[in-house]
């Protein structure tokens, strides 16, 4: 079973169906929980845990999301607003930025990051995002920059920790493979696949 925080209730979000068509193809069955309900035993019993993007950073309290994180021992991916809650929970610097208004970015990736196996070391992205990661809390590492710098995805440098600061449906292929990436590795993890 994979933890999925997001709003299954409300119309799926590009992410929510992707996700949703992901882990059905893998034979994983999804749980769906409200963002805010998450609780340091909310993933007790999964494989992996996915948090979309469908949250509301100010409505959720860092210091809760902070205590799931530390008390969640299977892998962990953040997406969009859930890796800038991810930062902020841990300390780390999210700035405004204009708004980029879809345009197609270059990202380096770190092809060592389980996230990005079997995409080339240089990526593109639709950028939509009118925040930017500005530094990264202690004992996390980038695994992909953007053209001037801006980080796109992280780890934590010891646990199962993940987060990609984009839409993983908007960028279509390379979305789908990250996906697939982390949904496979948690199976593995697991010892499910």
């Amino acid at each position: 079973m994979f933890l999925v925080a997001g709003r299954p209730q409300a119309p799926a979000s590009g992410d929510e169906k992707l996700i949703r068509a992901k882990l059905a193809e893998l034979r994983f069955e999804p749980h769906w929980i409200e963002p805010e309900k998450l609780s340091a035993d909310s993933a007790e019993g999964a494989i992996g845990v996915i948090v979309t993007d469908q949250l509301d950073v100010d409505a959720i309290s860092k210091k809760r999301f902070a205590d799931f994180i530390e008390h969640c021992e299977v892998p962990l991916l953040a997406i969009g607003e859930a890796a800038t809650l991810f930062v902020l929970a841990y300390g780390g610097r999210v700035v405004p930025r204009a708004s980029p208004n879809g345009s197609v970015t270059q990202v380096k990736v770190d092809n060592n990051c389980v996230l990005f196996d079997f995409l080339p070391g240089t990526i593109q992205l639709d950028d939509w995002r009118g925040s930017s990661l500005d530094s990264l809390p202690s004992g996390f590492e980038v695994t992909a920059r953007a053209d001037g710098g801006r980080i796109v995805a992280f780890q934590h440098q010891e646990r199962e920790l993940f987060a990609v600061d984009f839409s993983i449906s908007s960028s279509k292929e390379v979305g789908r493979q990250v996906l697939d990436n982390f949904a496979r590795y948690a199976g593995t993890f697991s010892g499910e696949l």
